[in-house]
């Protein structure tokens, strides 16, 4: 009799289980959700357009970064036309966007993404307490007079120069390597290296400029990263590192190292662009309860009574169907 009660418990425990999963999947997955998060990510995009744009700085040259690590003297960093090298990132930037939204895979992506950022900033936070490690480079402190539009391209530049070359790179050559090779075995251990081995040389990459301080929030941000690549595409990382540094464009003139007439579009536009924001931020926060109450009318409860009832005990939960639109 006990054996039967626990099993019961266990089992429904399980439903349960696999029914909120259910739900939450459904939810991340609805085109309606994927809008908003669309509208917070095109901001920062925005922003860099119009103020390069109104400043004249997108007909101008500009050095990039191709081949370099930091400190280390020499490096190839040829000069091109702001237009086509800001254009390339933008565009791969929208195309992720895009692909994302449209596998409906956008607010799975930025829902973990701020997870692992939590995550690492959590264990960076203990452990730097315990070893007593600082961050060695505030950008609070960099002298970015005069280099205003200099600045919002590096916010661009390099996270997708390190999503190429820790994510990217790697990627492809796992893919080959996957496709010449059978053993189960040996795909485990392939893919276990692009999980750890790009994600330490990303960690060390920050070394020189940041300290030890930030080995632990990189390494674990750079197997996040890695994970995602795996599972979602590389536009994974590649979306969510550009938002991570460009989200704070918008916002540039609250650095007081800044003068306020290179930033004369962005200042000026500042309420709208904060507007926008806003409205996604809400209209996010006012779906994910709106969409749960509807699954959870469409859907009930396992053992719950109902006509509508989808859930019984032989539902596999495999994904969520008809999607409200």
């Amino acid at each position: 009799m006990m054996s039967n009660s626990v099993s019961n418990r266990n089992t429904t425990v399980k439903r349960l289980y696999s029914y909120g999963h259910w739900v939450a999947l459904g939810i991340l997955t609805n085109p309606l959700l994927q809008l908003p998060f669309v509208l917070v990510l095109i901001v920062p995009l925005i922003a860099t357009i119009g103020q390069y744009v109104y400043t004249g700085f997108m007909l101008e040259s500009n050095p990039v970064n191709l081949l370099f690590w930091p400190g280390v003297d020499g490096h190839v960093a040829p000069s091109m036309p702001v237009w086509l090298a800001m254009g390339a990132m933008l565009i791969s930037y929208a195309a992720g966007i895009i692909y994302l939204a449209r596998k409906r895979n956008l607010g799975k992506v930025a829902l973990l993404g701020l997870i692992t950022v939590l995550v690492a900033t959590g264990l960076a936070g203990i452990i730097n307490y315990l070893t007593g490690w600082q961050e060695a480079q505030d950008i609070g402190d960099m002298d970015l007079a005069g280099k205003a539009n200099a600045a919002i391209f590096s916010l661009w530049h390099n996270p997708i120069w390190e999503e190429i070359v820790f994510r990217g790179i790697p990627f492809v050559i796992l893919l080959i390597f996957m496709k010449r090779v059978k053993s189960e075995r040996a795909s485990f251990w392939a893919k276990a290296g692009y999980l750890v081995l790009p994600s330490l040389a990303f960690s060390l990459y920050h070394l020189p400029n940041h300290g030890a301080s930030r080995l632990v929030d990189t390494f674990v941000l750079g197997l996040s990263l890695a994970w995602l690549t795996l599972r979602f595409s590389f536009f994974a990382p590649l979306v969510l590192h550009c938002m991570f540094d460009a989200m704070t464009i918008p916002n540039i003139g609250s650095n007081t190292n800044v003068l306020p007439e290179e930033i004369t579009w962005i200042t000026s536009h500042h309420n709208l662009l904060n507007n926008m924001s806003s409205v996604a931020m809400i209209s996010l926060v006012a779906l994910i309860p709106i969409l749960l109450i509807w699954y959870r009318w469409k859907h009930p409860i396992p053992g719950e009574d109902g006509p509508e009832s989808a859930l019984s005990s032989t539902h596999t939960f495999d994904k969520p169907d008809s999607l409200p639109l």
